[in-house]
C-alpha cells in the first residue's frame, strides 16, 4: 500500500494556522533587530546524534549558531562564530554549512565576499566544546587570489573526515591571461582527517562547471563521496554531472547525470539535491528548462552498474523550483517550492519503493512574502522540513509518512 505523506508543524508561537495571527506577527517583528534564527539570513539546520537541533545563519556580517532541544519551539542564545566582521554571501544558493561528528565537534563553512565582482574565499571554523566557542576562521584553500572561490559544500563521513568542495575561477582567469576560451569555472576540493586542525592542498576535480548553482553532496555506506552539480557540456548545454571520490580521495567516477539539453549562456541559479540508499544507488532532483526535459526532475543512478535511470518529470511548471530530497528509513521524501502567482508553497511527496511510485502530492505550507529554499533534516526516527520565510520566520515541520 502506498504511504501517505502528512506534515505536523513544530514551530514557535503558532501551531494551528498556516497564516500568521497578529500576535505572532508582533512577536516576530520584535526579534528582527537582533541576531536570532528568525531574523537571520539563509539558515542551515542539522540534528546532532542527541537530537539537538543546531542552526547556523548570517546576520550583519557574522555567522551565528543556535540550538533547540524541543524541536524548534525554543532556541538557545546565539553564539557568534566569526568575531571579526566580514561580508558573507547569504542568498539562495550560497549559505553557511554545518556538520557535527559523533563526539559533538561542530564544523561550519561559509563564503566570505572579497573585493571585486563575484569574488570570495571559503572559510572554516570549528567548535570542540559543543558550540560554546569557535576557532578563528581560516581560509581552506592556498590560492588567495582575488577571484571567485564560492558556493562551498561541506561533508563529513563516518570516519570523521571533513570534505569541502567549491566553485573556483582560477582556471578561467589563467585561460583568459593566455588568450584561451574557458567554459564556466572549475570544481575544487580539499579535506581534513584531523577534525579540521589542518586541510590538504586543494585539488581540481573538474573543469567547466556552471558558475552560480550550488553543489550537492552525499556520502554512502562505504564513505564514497558523491558530488552533483550543474555542468557545462559541449554546445553550452547546462545539464548535470556526477563525480564520485573514494574514501582514499581518488576520483572514481565522472558521469553525465542528466540529459535535458538546456542550452543557455546564463547561470540558472538552481542547484540540485542528492541522497543515497543502502543498495548502491543515488537519487537526485533538479530544475531544468531543456528541450528534452523541463521542470522539476527526478531520477536515480545505479553506482554498481554505472546506469543512469530514466528522468521523470515531477512538474513541468516554470513556477516550481529548488527541490530537496532525502532517503530516510527507506522512505524517499521529496519537496520543492511552487509559486501560484500570490503565495509560495512547499509541495511534497514520498515513496517507499525507491521512486517507482509516489504518494499523493501535498501542499504542506505557504507564505505570501519572500522565502528561502526548503531543507529536509532528519533524526534517527523522524524527518522534518525546515523553511525560513520573511513573514513567519524559521519553521520546523515534522513529516509523517504513514
Amino acid at each position: 500500500m502506498m504511504k501517505r505523506l502528512t506534515f505536523i508543524w513544530v514551530m514557535n508561537y503558532v501551531l494551528l494556522h498556516v497564516l500568521l495571527s497578529s500576535t505572532h506577527a508582533n512577536q516576530l517583528s520584535s526579534q528582527l533587530d537582533s541576531p536570532n534564527v528568525h531574523s537571520g539570513k539563509t539558515p542551515f539546520g542539522l540534528f546532532a546524534n542527541d537530537d539537538k537541533l543546531w542552526v547556523v545563519f548570517v546576520y550583519a556580517d557574522h555567522v551565528y549558531i543556535t540550538y533547540s532541544v524541543d524541536y524548534g519551539v525554543n532556541f538557545s542564545p546565539v553564539v557568534q562564530i566569526n568575531q571579526i566582521p566580514e561580508e558573507i554571501y547569504s542568498k539562495g544558493e550560497n549559505r553557511p554549512k554545518l556538520a557535527i561528528d559523533d563526539d559533538n565537534r561542530i564544523f561550519v563553512t561559509w563564503t566570505k565576499k572579497t573585493t571585486g565582482f563575484y569574488t570570495g574565499e571559503i572559510r572554516f571554523s570549528r567548535s570542540l566544546d559543543n558550540g560554546k566557542h569557535f576557532s578563528e576562521p581560516i581560509t581552506v584553500h592556498d590560492n588567495l587570489g582575488v577571484m571567485g572561490h564560492r558556493f562551498d559544500n561541506l561533508n563529513l563521513n563516518s570516519d570523521g573526515v571533513i570534505s569541502i568542495a567549491w566553485l573556483d575561477k582560477r582556471d578561467k582567469y589563467q585561460a583568459k591571461k593566455e588568450g584561451r576560451d574557458y567554459r564556466g569555472i572549475s570544481v575544487y576540493y580539499t579535506w581534513s582527517d584531523d577534525h579540521g586542525e589542518s586541510f590538504q592542498p586543494e585539488v581540481r576535480l573538474a573543469n567547466h562547471s556552471c558558475e552560480c548553482c550550488r553543489i550537492a553532496s552525499v556520502t554512502d555506506q562505504q564513505d564514497n563521496l558523491h558530488l552533483l552539480w550543474r555542468h557545462i557540456f559541449a554546445g553550452s548545454v547546462r545539464d548535470h554531472a556526477l563525480l564520485s571520490i573514494s574514501a582514499e580521495h581518488e576520483v572514481t567516477r565522472f558521469a553525465r547525470a542528466s540529459i535535458d539539453n538546456w542550452q543557455t549562456d546564463a547561470c540558472p541559479h538552481h542547484g540540485p539535491a542528492i541522497t543515497t540508499d543502502n543498495e548502491g544507488r543515488v537519487y537526485y532532483s533538479w530544475f531544468s528548462q531543456g528541450t528534452i526535459n523541463s521542470g522539476i526532475m527526478f531520477t536515480q543512478f545505479d553506482l554498481e552498474r554505472e546506469r543512469l535511470g530514466t528522468a521523470v518529470t515531477v512538474t513541468n511548471s516554470m513556477q516550481a523550483s529548488h527541490p530537496d530530497i532525502v532517503m530516510h528509513n527507506k522512505d524517499l521524501i521529496h519537496v520543492w517550492k511552487y509559486f501560484d502567482g500570490e503565495h509560495t508553497h512547499i509541495n511534497g511527496r514520498s515513496s517507499q519503493d525507491s521512486g517507482q511510485s509516489w504518494s499523493t502530492l501535498v501542499s504542506l505550507s505557504k507564505t505570501r512574502g519572500g522565502s528561502d529554499h526548503p531543507q529536509i533534516i532528519t533524526t534517527q526516527d523522524h524527518a522534518y522540513l525546515a523553511w525560513h520565510t520573511n513573514d513567519e520566520g524559521y519553521r520546523l515541520i515534522k513529516i509523517e509518512v504513514d
